[in-house]
């Protein structure tokens, strides 16, 4: 006696139960892109159930695109960049993708640091099927060219968290409270802050972050010692010699960023001051390497992990993420710039 098979549902049926083509189901099943994401993931399980097959769609990319992943930045022999740059490339390759690099002058936003509107027509053109951005946040109207055509995009170093697209940060709210309390645990209660301005992406979050550290150790916050300030050397070291020459000077100072602290010793060498015995000196950003080291004595700063940013933006981007952001914690490198307290408080 002859037994009875089951037969899946044809994709007209499975069509029928999705609400949609059978074009629509027959890209879903060959992992093709222009399928809006909440779509792919509803067609996808009718698919799984009924024992289809599903191509994956990463790889289907890979091999239309002959696995081109673009990197866009701005200024490649940056320090920073060039760094981020090779972890970067080094990451794409060990997975089995080419890499194109384009340098970029950044325009529009509001921070000034997106790929300008003509770079989009270029990478159009070479068929990439992957997009890293270094340093660079991508326009809304970017990142909704990358979703209609199903092209994977991660801003690192870079992005907006309130916007649907893929991003790896350094949290830094985190980086300004690791600071200060790596000066706290050194005994400082009389801790100054010096950021950029307001709207220069992630200031404000760092001072925040400084700001929670102190009252999380009942240190008293004065006004005075927290500076919001311009971006050129002359700003930092008016500032740095302007707390110092107060009624009540701080012992340490976080820096925001390498050009502030690296302005600041050199102000204070100047003067004849000696770091750390009459002030201390933190860096909250330990991109510049090299430039860090070349003080005297080092800086002490946080230092981003360029290599687990670059893992993390090729793990998103296989795994075609519409929207995610991935905040990868700063380590912390004490040189010889931080110390006890060298005066009486």
């Amino acid at each position: 006696m002859a037994q009875s098979t089951s037969r899946p549902p044809t994709l007209g049926a499975v069509a029928r139960i999705a609400g949609v083509s059978i074009s629509t189901v027959s890209k879903v099943l060959n992992g093709r892109p222009d399928v809006a994401p909440d779509t792919r993931v509803r067609v996808a399980a009718l698919l799984g159930r009924a024992g289809y097959p599903i191509a994956d769609g990463q790889a289907v990319r890979r091999r239309e695109t002959g696995g081109l992943v673009e990197v866009v930045a701005n200024r490649l022999d940056g320090p920073t960049t060039s760094r981020l740059l090779r972890a970067v490339c080094l990451e794409a390759c060990a997975r089995g993708f080419g890499v194109v690099v384009t340098d970029v002058e950044p325009d529009g936003g509001p921070s000034g640091r997106r790929p300008p509107r003509r770079w989009l027509e270029a990478m159009s053109a070479r068929s990439a099927g992957a997009v890293i951005s270094l340093l660079l946040e991508f326009s809304d109207a970017q990142l909704a060219y990358f979703d209609a055509h199903a092209i994977a995009a991660c801003a690192v170093g870079a992005g907006r968290p309130q916007a649907r697209e893929c991003a790896v940060l350094v949290d830094e709210r985190t980086r300004g409270h690791t600071a200060v309390r790596h000066l706290l645990d050194l005994g400082h209660t009389r801790i100054a802050v010096v950021a950029g301005p307001a709207n220069v992406p992630g200031q404000q979050r760092l001072v925040d972050g400084c700001i929670d550290a102190l009252q999380a150790a009942e240190v008293r916050t004065d006004d005075e010692y927290v500076l919001r300030i311009g971006r050129t050397a002359e700003d930092y070291s008016r500032a740095a010699l302007g707390l110092l020459s107060l009624r009540t000077p701080p012992t340490a100072i976080a820096f925001a960023d390498h050009c502030a602290a690296l302005g600041a010793c050199a102000a204070f060498a100047s003067k004849g001051l000696r770091i750390p015995g009459d002030i201390s000196v933190i860096c909250c950003d330990g991109l510049q390497y090299e430039r860090a080291n070349a003080t005297d004595p080092p800086l002490t700063r946080l230092v981003q992990p360029l290599d687990e940013m670059a893992r993390a933006a090729m793990d998103l981007m296989s795994a075609h993420r519409a929207a995610a952001v991935l905040d990868v914690p700063a380590r912390l490198v004490v040189r010889g710039s931080t110390a006890a307290p060298g005066r009486a408080a």
